[in-house]
């Protein structure tokens, strides 16, 4: 009995349902940051453990000296110490705290010394790649489905508003008080 309601529920609520190109495209560019990849930042990073040197360290970055050579001689950041402080190319949640940094920067500038979770960063961003979002043919399917979802899931709430007008149930607060009482009994 349970299967043959769950058949005809899904009979009732996919009957029919059609999802148009024009719902599609419209979808797709209310929806644009979604379909955009995160953005990457390219960050060079030298970690301290001591205000003083970090001030230190910052002034001659700033003043012009190898942000690499400053990394490889002071960082603490194993991995990144070996390549000159170069992070590589990051997204945010790999080092929430180094991007949340190094977001606001111009290309070559150089932000610090700000503590964070691993001590105290000195960041210099390197390179910036913006994203492009795909392209409407690349996520067409995958917003077909999310929109047939959408529907079975409105369907689904109209047809219970349906039956709760069509077969109302009316709930007698003091029966209902007196068989939760008998229940805890």
């Amino acid at each position: 009995e349970q299967l043959m309601r769950a058949w005809l529920k899904e009979q009732e609520l996919q009957e029919e349902l059609v999802v148009t190109e024009q719902e599609m495209r419209r979808y797709y560019e209310t929806h644009l940051r979604e379909f955009t990849p995160s953005e990457r930042l390219r960050v060079g990073l030298i970690l301290l453990q001591d205000i003083y040197l970090a001030e230190k360290v910052a002034k001659k970055a700033r003043q012009g000296e190898s942000f690499t050579e400053l990394a490889r001689y002071y960082s603490t950041h194993s991995y990144s110490k070996k390549r000159g402080g170069d992070l590589g190319y990051i997204v945010q949640h790999q080092y929430p705290e180094v991007f949340k940094l190094a977001q606001n920067l111009k290309i070559g500038e150089i932000a610090g010394p700000t503590y964070i979770t691993e001590g105290i960063a000195i960041i210099k961003l390197l390179d910036r790649q913006t994203s492009q979002p795909f392209a409407f043919d690349e996520v067409k399917n995958k917003i077909y489905h999310q929109l047939i979802e959408e529907k079975k899931q409105n369907r689904y709430h109209r047809f219970i508003e349906d039956l709760k007008v069509k077969y109302p149930v009316k709930i007698e607060r003091k029966n209902l008080s007196r068989v939760l009482e008998e229940d805890v009994v």
